[in-house]
């Protein structure tokens, strides 16, 4: 009888507030989901970091009378910088197809003779940020013999990662930005439905005679509110996953899949749930007390 009685007068209640109920339902649900974006944004610029730094390339420009033995010499040295680094040498008959292909001038044309250098393109698969490591071999490198040039990434390279940084921080602050602002207009609707129904949580009250009931027909108001936006989040995924993400091959499964965005989602849906549900109590609380006192 009492948990019909809570469920019937949380139905009341929903009834009383429609437009209410509706205004919380969309900030439960645009907060989640903004904030969750957010998140998702943050957690894959760790991926584009890995990336960025998996590919990091610079070439080596060498001159016509370098052995294979200095070449071999080259690549041990780069080799003791990262051991999983690659390399491809293009040789200047090779330099001359791409050039060739690339641009679609003929330098036959204008020169006799071919002036592009072979060139060793070397691919570090664990590139550091650190401005003294690639200090250090570049001034290595510059010094082997038969190395005329080199075209060096490293501030292509350490300023990328930097916007990749700062927007971490952003993506941080944005995310407590918004649940500070959707937190506060969810108070503020509470605080409006509390007022505006407050005759019907005294008549309750002197009904049941026990205020915990008034506190459990909110707890089911407000669970209602989560089973409802919960629906909403998935719909939305649902339509964005089928109509946008699927046409530039992006799936949400393997985001949603880790262990991390699910403890980041379970943390944002705890905070959603417990401070409003926390702060409509403290409120119902606050005005029977000051009804009762006065």
């Amino acid at each position: 009888m009492k948990l019909s009685f809570i469920f019937r007068e949380s139905y009341r209640l929903i009834l009383k507030s429609k437009f209410l109920f509706a205004i919380t339902v969309l900030l439960f649900t645009t907060g989640l989901i903004v904030s969750s974006l957010i998140l998702a944004a943050y957690k894959v610029s760790f991926n584009v970091e890995s990336e960025t730094r998996e590919t990091f390339k610079f070439n080596i420009f060498l001159s016509d009378s370098i052995t294979v033995q200095q070449i071999d010499s080259i690549k041990s040295e780069i080799k003791s910088f990262d051991r999983s680094a690659k390399f491809e040498l293009i040789s200047k008959e090779e330099a001359l197809r791409k050039f060739k292909a690339e641009t679609g001038e003929e330098i036959s044309s204008v020169l006799e003779y071919n002036p592009l250098p072979s060139t060793l393109v070397t691919t570090l698969n664990n590139a550091s940020a650190s401005g003294r490591s690639f200090e250090v071999l570049k001034n290595s490198i510059s010094g082997f013999p038969g190395v005329e040039d080199y075209e060096f990434e490293r501030d292509l390279l350490v300023s990328t990662l930097g916007y990749i940084h700062r927007f971490r921080e952003t993506a941080l602050w944005a995310t407590g930005t918004v649940l500070f602002f959707v937190l506060m207009l969810i108070f503020g609707s509470l605080h409006t439905l509390v007022k505006i129904n407050h005759k019907m949580f005294e008549t309750v009250f002197v009904f049941s005679g026990n205020i915990k009931t008034l506190y459990l027909i909110f707890i089911t108001y407000w669970f209602h509110i989560f089973i409802i936006s919960l629906i909403s989040i998935l719909i939305v995924l649902t339509i964005a996953q089928r109509f946008v993400l699927d046409r530039i091959k992006i799936s949400l499964l393997p985001l949603l899949n880790s262990q991390e965005a699910m403890r980041a989602l379970g943390i944002l849906t705890l905070i959603l749930i417990l401070v409003p549900a926390i702060y409509g109590v403290l409120e119902i609380r606050k005005k029977l007390t000051a009804k009762i006192a006065s």
